[in-house]
């Protein structure tokens, strides 16, 4: 064989060796960017809705419906459960994409419910 035609097989050799690397690495990514927009997806509708009954009670307080000690235990049982369940399905998320070789990192933002500022986990990708 000469030499042109040796450095043709080994090209194709090493490209049909690598082509399924590449291509699972895409559809990898493609699959966990899937997955973090739905985790972001519901992360921000848990805080709209969080804020949502937060400013109900809140109008509920200043219009004397309910006492103060109800309000802020009510509000703080709201931002309780935000925390807790957001940080679930960024968890979650995490480890899903660890399982498929892709790190994900959670983006701390601070958002307000009634009176309380409270930290919640929005993911990322890296690309590191």
């Amino acid at each position: 064989m000469n030499q042109k035609l040796k450095l043709i097989v080994a090209f194709i050799a090493v490209f049909a060796l690598l082509s399924p690397i590449v291509f699972a690495g895409v559809d990898a990514l493609r699959t966990v960017q899937k997955e973090v927009d739905s985790a972001n997806r519901e992360i921000s509708k848990l805080i709209s809705e969080a804020q949502r009954a937060a400013d109900r009670l809140t109008r509920d307080y200043e219009n004397g419906r309910i006492d103060e000690s109800y309000y802020r235990s009510s509000v703080a049982s709201l931002a309780t459960t935000l925390v807790t369940t957001t940080n679930s399905i960024s968890r979650e998320t995490i480890q899903f994409a660890a399982d498929l070789g892709i790190r994900v990192k959670c983006e701390r933002i601070v958002v307000d419910v009634g009176f309380m500022q409270i930290s919640v986990d929005p993911l990322i990708i890296c690309d590191d």
